[in-house]
């Protein structure tokens, strides 16, 4: 039985998803794209309770649609968070993987700090080959873990009286709240 990725990206990646389809279907796959956030989220309501993946590859950065219109998206730099935050809801054991090619600092803390809240949720950066990403999935699915291998410590973790904290290099999150942390000023570009 051949297993389900769902890559959740842009339509700027286009060309990277039929790569990836291809090389996943040599090694059993099924690879879905969704180009955009309705896409995916009217295919999630028409399949109820039946989880329509084995494992979620959600870009960080997207346009937000009318979907995530009314949430704080910043222009689209953490449409992907919502969409992990809403995979989960609805799927509370299926893995993902949260990417991004940015190098805003604080779009990737907090895309690091949403994979500390989530269970089997991972982030790493593109661009990444399809043969390094159909390892990390084929690792996953065959021991139920992402490998250690992929798993980068990107600072300290601590407790506080607000909840967790997230130490990365000079900043801090705690809890997760984009508009505390100035991504409105970042610019509304995706990767």
């Amino acid at each position: 039985m051949s297993k389900r990725v769902i890559l959740v990206d842009d339509s700027a990646w286009e060309q990277v998803a039929g790569r990836l389809r291809g090389i996943f279907s040599l090694h059993g796959f099924n690879v879905d794209v969704f180009n955009n956030v309705d896409e995916c989220a009217q295919f999630f309501d028409d399949k109820a309770a039946l989880c329509p993946a084995d494992i979620f590859v959600v870009d960080v950065m997207m346009p937000p649609g009318t979907r995530y219109a009314n949430d704080e998206t910043h222009d689209g730099l953490i449409t992907g968070l919502y969409v992990a935050r809403d995979i989960r809801e609805r799927f509370p054991s299926v893995p993902i993987i949260l990417w991004s090619g940015t190098s805003i600092d604080t779009v990737r803390l907090l895309a690091i700090h949403m994979e500390k809240k989530l269970t089997n949720c991972i982030f790493v950066r593109k661009p990444i080959s399809a043969e390094k990403l159909l390892a990390l999935i084929e690792g996953y699915l065959s021991n139920g873990k992402f490998a250690a291998s992929w798993v980068k410590r990107v600072g300290s973790a601590t407790a506080t009286k607000d909840g967790p904290s997230l130490q990365f290099d000079a900043c801090e999150l705690s809890p997760l709240s984009p508009r505390k942390y100035g991504v409105a000023n970042c610019g509304g570009k995706y990767h």
